[in-house]
């Protein structure tokens, strides 16, 4: 019996052969960078709910980047720090780059993203942010989500990837405090109102990124996370107020609480019968009070049935509150729709 045996080369040109195949299968799989809300962006068009404007996204197979940074406007190169770090980054490769309002130009400013992976190949993506200063975000403020293209039409999305949908935005990755912020530093004395539909929870843990609640709710005089040194920065306070509608599993005893600066909080007596995939109507209001400080109330109802008069729970802070602030629609741990928005000025 004779034995077929392949020629050297034919051996050499089947090797160069795999040896290709498998370069083209590592270079598809390369780290690529994602920019969740598009390569052309705006900021400041209605005025500025915080100091800092968020390009957010992710980067496919994060453990073969070798460096990531930024640079505006052909200026110097920045780190960036990427996810999972139990907080702002949910996913392994998810980033937030926080711009400064004071270090945008007017008009067009480009934000170049440099990639290098673990094999020395560069990507790079240039995202357009066009910065305009047309004075304060209008109120009264409504947001019909029907109308809208996308969700940066009417929000400026903070933290996490969110979806336009029917109903309005809903959160894709549910993690720690994922964030949509409206409104103006300069607002005062102001009302929210918000369909919210509960889709879906994660039971609180005392371990991150829990740290011990699940909840929805609203954020009142925000101005922005503060400086702690972190990239993207994580430290939330001070602020007016965050009012949380608590969830627990079972959902039969869910409970607001208002968190204020300083750690003082306010617990509500009543609690709430809550069901997945059912509309219900938020409101939240802060109005200055006599002795220059704020006051915070909230409610929760059926949206089917009629608003309770009475506010689930309420709670004054002192002069050194901040004055004014924007409006934030926070889902930590949970998969929420935020559906239509009405936000009206109170009377002074």
């Amino acid at each position: 019996m004779q034995i077929l045996r392949k020629r050297p080369g034919a051996r050499a040109a089947c090797l160069a052969v795999l040896l290709v195949g498998l370069a083209l299968a590592l270079r598809a799989q390369s780290p690529a960078i994602r920019v969740w809300y598009g390569l052309e962006q705006e900021f400041g068009g209605r005025g500025l709910p915080q100091p800092w404007y968020n390009i957010l996204g992710s980067i496919d197979y994060a453990d073969r980047i070798g460096s990531f940074t930024y640079s505006l406007n052909g200026g110097a190169e920045w780190g960036v720090s990427l996810g999972q770090d139990d907080r702002r980054l949910a996913r392994p490769g998810d980033f937030n780059i926080e711009l400064a309002r004071r270090e945008l130009l007017p008009g067009i400013n480009n934000v170049r993203l440099r990639l290098i992976d673990l094999n020395g190949r560069e990507s790079i993506e240039t995202v357009r942010v066009l910065c305009r200063d047309e004075g304060k975000w209008p109120l009264p403020y409504r947001v019909k989500w029907s109308e809208a293209k996308n969700i940066t039409d009417a929000v400026q999305v903070v933290d996490g990837l969110w979806n336009l949908t029917p109903q309005g935005a809903r959160t894709v990755e549910p993690y720690y405090d994922r964030v949509l912020a409206i409104g103006d530093m300069s607002w005062t004395d102001f009302e929210a109102t918000v369909v919210v539909i509960l889709h879906g929870f994660s039971g609180p843990s005392r371990r991150p990124p829990h740290y011990g609640v699940t909840h929805f709710g609203i954020g009142l005089r925000w101005r922005g996370h503060q400086e702690d040194g972190k990239q993207p920065r994580e430290r939330w306070y001070p602020l007016g107020a965050a009012a949380e509608l608590q969830l627990f599993p079972g959902l039969r005893n869910c409970r607001w609480r208002i968190l204020g600066d300083n750690r003082k909080r306010a617990i509500a007596d009543v609690t709430h019968s809550l069901e997945l995939e059912r509309p219900y109507m938020l409101k939240a209001r802060v109005e200055t009070t006599a002795e220059k400080g704020a006051r915070y109330s909230v409610k929760v109802w059926d949206a089917s049935g009629a608003e309770p008069s009475a506010w689930a729970v309420s709670t004054a802070e002192g002069p050194d509150d901040f004055q004014s602030g924007s409006l934030l629609l926070v889902a930590h741990n949970s998969d929420v729709t935020f559906g239509d928005l009405e936000v009206q000025p109170l009377a002074h």
